[in-house]
């Protein structure tokens, strides 16, 4: 009885604290990967930088629609792997890998541009990441109460996250149209 009582107590500490744990422990390992490859691979810097100034699709549905499903599958998978005990440890994982890669690329710019890689860092991808992580998150939360607590009505809600998941996807896909043309005003 009291082995149940310290399983679910650290679930619910878990649920409530794991997202911000994993959002926290991937950004300082990201700002300190950065710092550390800074000196030792100046290729990843060229590629990033090479990526920032190169001329980028004029905005169209087939641009669109690539942009939703390449956002759409990050969360999706993290949502997938959610939905089952066995494979919950691998959405963690992505959202990881997924803060990672947004604290590396926003420290690269500011090694990149100084102060200017804070605005292009938010201007190309700021809002996009902050949608992305947040839903990341949230999913991940839910996870845990579909996992502590596989009834019916769980299960309903978990399924009902399909929509916001798509609406964020098309969201962060506008933007990323919008914006991301404008991105080189920055870096002139």
């Amino acid at each position: 009885m009291n082995g149940d009582y310290l399983l679910k107590g650290r679930l619910s500490v878990l649920k409530e604290m794991g997202g911000v744990l994993i959002l926290v422990v991937a950004v300082f390992v990201s700002v300190w990967y950065a710092f550390w490859i800074e000196g030792k691979n100046t290729q990843t810097f060229e590629v990033l930088y090479t990526w920032l100034t190169q001329d980028y699709m004029s905005m169209n549905l087939m641009s669109f629609g690539y942009i939703v499903i390449k956002y759409l599958k990050k969360v999706f998978l993290i949502w997938l792997f959610g939905w089952f005990g066995l494979t919950a440890p691998l959405s963690w994982i992505l959202l990881f890998s997924m803060i990672f890669s947004y604290g590396f690329t926003t420290t690269a710019l500011i090694l990149l541009f100084g102060g200017r890689g804070i605005m292009i860092g938010m201007f190309s991808y700021g809002v996009q990441a902050i949608l992305a992580v947040s839903v990341g998150i949230e999913i991940l939360k839910r996870s845990m109460d579909l996992i502590g607590n596989a009834r019916g009505q769980v299960k309903k809600q978990y399924v009902k996250l399909l929509i916001p998941i798509l609406l964020v996807s098309g969201i962060m896909a506008s933007l990323d149209l919008g914006i991301i043309n404008n991105v080189k005003i920055l870096i002139k």
